[in-house]
């Protein structure tokens, strides 16, 4: 049928899609749904960088390459030049980053993040010593931190299930974590985490002369946090 215009207007009225251009627009929405919906969602995921586990050099002896999976210091330079260019303060932010959205965002991908980074961290000496020394202090103010918020306060000698750290050796939590269990289920006395920071305090004693004060006096702090709070103690001396 033809249109009709408005009444009392002199404008011709505007044609009628017709129902097949309707129905052409309809299945070029339902197509855009369609292949949109085929893709795969990234919404509420976080994008990390990729830690390869172990450094392969070409043409290094079995000795070598075995000394080098053990100080992971040219595996953490490898992923500074990639991704920060060569900035440990970059790497500090992403291990930041993680922990949050690992806490708040209970996101299992940030914890596996920030479970790696921190081992790579804790297992570097050469970095440790030399290259970053004034970064890895911030490094260990950071981590002292988030476990101080994580592992709650210690229970008093004298309380209910209390009595310190030198009964039981494992978690004193005067009240329950803010953040659940989760992490905490991981800090028992032969967790990741306890091996890791045995060999960054000895990495520091063994190396005395070349750690600079600041950095002592974070370890010890972080030392002391972790004797009150896990009851874990490490047969070394760090100067506070």
């Amino acid at each position: 049928s033809t249109p009709k215009a408005a009444a009392g207007s002199d404008e011709p009225a505007e044609p009628e899609a017709s129902s097949m251009e309707v129905d052409s627009e309809a299945a070029a929405a339902a197509a855009d749904k369609a292949q949109t919906d085929n893709k795969p969602s990234t919404s509420g995921r976080c994008r990390y960088t990729q830690l390869p586990r172990l450094i392969k050099q070409q043409g290094a002896t079995a000795a070598e390459l075995t000394a080098l999976n053990i100080d992971k210091s040219s595996l953490l330079q490898q992923v500074l030049n990639t991704t920060y260019g060569g900035k440990l303060e970059g790497l500090l932010g992403e291990l930041q980053f993680a922990f949050i959205a690992f806490v708040y965002g209970q996101s299992l991908d940030s914890y596996a993040q920030w479970k790696a980074l921190l081992v790579l961290l804790l297992r570097c000496e050469d970095a440790l010593l030399h290259a970053h020394q004034a970064v890895f202090v911030k490094v260990m103010h950071a981590v002292r931190a988030q476990l101080e918020a994580t592992l709650g306060a210690p229970t008093p000698a004298g309380a209910p299930g209390g009595g310190g750290c030198e009964q039981g050796g494992g978690m004193l939590l005067g009240g329950a974590s803010p953040f659940g269990e989760s992490l905490v289920e991981e800090l028992l006395p032969d967790s990741f985490l306890r091996r890791s920071f045995g060999y960054f305090f000895n990495t520091l004693v063994e190396n005395g002369p070349q750690v600079g004060a600041d950095l002592f006096r974070e370890a010890g702090a972080l030392k002391t946090l972790l004797r009150t709070r896990l009851g874990w103690q490490y047969d070394i001396d760090v100067i506070c």
